[in-house]
């Protein structure tokens, strides 16, 4: 009787144990460890893919991630900034057991912040008799008084923090990168969810060539609900033979929704992935190009009319085992538009604005990034964006960081400006030029043949990155400099001091960061 005693105890406390280890208590799926598991659908997508900020700051906490099964819970409190952790998360969510974990890769935070600058980029300014206004060429009557629009001003101060210094042109970066990452986080993070799905709901990966495996109903099983009332209306996993090369091609499809704002939102993913061989690892290394597109988002942007718009994303990629090379695109496109208006014919994002194409082109809000970066997220980072189809010229980032050794990180980061469309495709993300004066009286587009700087090191100690050298000073004149002695009345933000700006040559630039990030172009037929 006492032997009896014992192993009943024995036994609850193994309930116990299983039933307390899971967060989602409330659910009714179940893990499917006691099903037979197909490992080999983990080829279907590289989880080494990340959109990130170079100079991300903050710690590593990979480790909490990294490896994790059914037996232990994924940690999913916040969705990961760092590349890293973000494929920490990846990894974990495609090695697990448990289908009741499969969700855990999709981001809980479906946008990025609304912010669209920190504090120290790019501020109003106030002006008071303005050097480069000219009375007889004033047809908007904006007279030599006024206020300059935020966005226009590049990094204006040198700290985005003043209690941790982290630089300028760091924390816009990292912002800037958030929105286009979160996009492509929720694109990786929904087709991870169905891998996991299919593979622990006692799926096989289809056959070359043989059709599509429906993975409607093992996807259905997971706890999508947890993730903005998420639901998946079809999703389909489907191995092809590419004939120039005959390697196999993945080809991931979803459809469906989420609410934001209380609002659903209509989403389309389509992901085509070639692993280097089709084998069992989930880091697997290949190439391919995912898309994604949220029909009729509940918004207006009146550089696309008074209607609600699209948000159109694709990620070109190339991955091997050390380096990621990719060019992610994100933009606006006018509601009435379709899929075949969204894309050109290498699958990409369109470059050209409804300016240029009206019946082919983005209306708003157009961001590209070219990166080549190593497994620790070091490497190089071009980022160009545009506010509106009429713009011309491109605000663009680009930053470089080196990892010389385990306590020593440096970088440099460039801000500047760059016409569009330099190669006809609206796609790059060099800088040519330093425009001072953007929407000034008398301003100038011509500009200057320069360039901001921050050159950068890593503050192990607050995780940051810090700005140790700063040529960031300019005038918004259209020469950059401002001379008093001749116009001793006017004064920008209450002061009328001259400035002399010190800011970086263009060939210095040109030499110190080098070429601009390749862009992979996959082979997908």
């Amino acid at each position: 009787m006492k032997l009896i005693r014992i192993v009943l105890v024995l036994s609850l406390l193994v309930i116990f144990v299983a039933c307390k280890k899971s967060d989602d208590s409330s659910s009714t799926t179940t893990s499917s460890s006691s099903s037979v598991t197909d490992s080999s659908m983990v080829t279907a997508m590289p989880s080494n893919l990340s959109v990130s900020s170079s100079t991300e700051s903050g710690s590593s906490v990979s480790s909490r991630y990294e490896g994790r099964s059914f037996a232990t819970e994924i940690n999913d409190d916040n969705d990961p900034k760092k590349h890293k952790d973000k494929v920490a998360r990846l990894k974990a969510v495609l090695n697990s057991t448990d289908i009741g974990q499969c969700h855990k890769a999709i981001p809980k935070k479906m946008k990025g912040g609304s912010s669209k600058y920190v504090s120290c980029y790019g501020p109003d300014l106030a002006y008071v008799v303005h050097p480069n206004y000219d009375a007889s060429n004033d047809p908007l009557n904006q007279g030599d008084n006024g206020t300059l629009p935020t966005g226009d001003l590049g990094i204006w101060t040198a700290y985005n923090n003043n209690t941790t210094q982290e630089a300028c042109s760091v924390g816009q970066m990292n912002l800037l990168m958030d929105k286009v990452g979160r996009k492509v986080d929720l694109a990786m993070g929904i087709t991870a969810m169905m891998i996991c799905a299919a593979k622990n709901d006692g799926l096989s990966r289809p056959t070359v060539d043989g059709g599509a495996l429906d993975v409607t109903a093992s996807v259905a099983k997971t706890q999508l609900s947890k993730r903005g009332s998420m639901s998946i209306s079809s999703a389909t996993l489907e191995r092809t033979t590419v004939a120039s090369n005959s390697k196999i091609k993945y080809t991931s499809k979803l459809t469906g929704s989420f609410t934001y704002n209380s609002t659903q939102q209509n989403f389309i993913i389509k992901f085509q992935h070639i692993p280097d061989n089709d084998s069992t690892s989930s880091a697997a290394t290949g190439e391919g190009l995912i898309q994604m597109w949220q029909d009729g988002v509940s918004a207006t942007d009146m550089n696309c009319g008074s209607d609600a718009y699209d948000v159109v994303t694709s990620v070109a990629y190339k991955n091997t085992s050390d380096n990621v090379s990719f060019r992610a695109i994100k933009a606006k496109f006018e509601n009435s538009m379709t899929k075949t208006e969204f894309f050109g014919s290498d699958g990409e994002v369109r470059g050209t604005s409804s300016a240029d194409n009206s019946s082919a082109g983005w209306c708003a809000d157009f961001n590209v990034i070219r990166a080549n970066i190593d497994s620790s997220g070091f490497g190089k980072i071009g980022y160009a964006w545009q506010a509106g189809k009429s713009d011309g010229y491109t605000r663009t980032f680009n930053i470089k960081t080196v990892s010389n050794s385990s306590d020593n990180q440096t970088g440099d980061a460039y801000f500047g400006f760059n016409p569009h469309p330099d190669n006809g495709s609206y796609r790059s993300t060099n800088i040519d030029r330093m425009i001072c004066n953007w929407a000034g009286p008398g301003n100038s587009k011509t500009g200057v043949a320069k360039v901001q700087r921050q050159q950068l090191s890593y503050d192990s100690t607050a995780n940051v990155w810090k700005s140790i050298q700063d040529n960031i000073t300019f005038a918004p004149t259209n020469t950059c400099d401002f001379d008093n002695s001749s116009y001793s009345t006017t004064t920008f933000d209450g002061s009328g001091a001259s400035i002399t700006n010190n800011l970086e040559s263009i060939s210095n630039f040109t030499t110190n960061f080098g070429s601009q990030p390749t862009k992979p172009s996959p082979t997908l037929e």
